[in-house]
């Protein structure tokens, strides 16, 4: 099994995640809509600052592989993750979820994702989090109309 560590995300790992969040693959499996730099670089200097964004870097044998996240979002704590496509398949979501779960003491913790995003479905599932529901999420700049489902995590 690989050696998953999580560290604090800085700046030094906004270039490669910008790169990762580009991925074709990646975005159709996700649902998502990739930001653009002015973009994404907004949205990363706003969230390395706020105290209620807990942004991990995930680490594989001290390499930069993704990153995962809780965050405050509609009112609620959310949780997100983003892994390189070269790692995919190899439980490090799972390890990487686990290990910021036993950070963050904030309960419950949310969890959106495309109904269509099995793999994903199966990280939260593992981790404990249970299906609430499911429903169309309108299209946003971020994300086209999918059905979402909706899970939470109480534990």
């Amino acid at each position: 099994m690989p050696v998953v560590r999580l560290r604090a995300m800085s700046t030094a790992y906004l270039q490669t995640l910008f790169e990762m969040q580009l991925d074709e693959e990646a975005n159709q499996m996700a649902v998502t809509i990739p930001r653009t730099l002015e973009n994404f670089q907004r949205h990363w200097e706003e969230s390395l600052v706020d105290p209620n964004v807990f942004a991990r870097a995930i680490l594989l044998d001290e390499y930069f592989v993704g990153i995962v996240s809780c965050f405050p979002s509609e009112g609620v704590t959310q949780i997100g993750y983003w892994l390189d496509k070269p790692v995919w398949g190899k439980g490090i979501a799972t390890q990487a979820v686990l290990l910021l779960l036993g950070e963050v003491r904030i309960r419950p913790i949310w969890a959106k994702l495309a109904a269509s995003n099995i793999a994903s479905r199966r990280v939260l599932d593992k981790c404990g989090f249970q299906f609430q529901y499911e429903h169309v999420s309108p299209a946003t700049l971020r994300y086209p109309e999918c059905l979402e489902v909706v899970m939470r995590l109480d534990r």
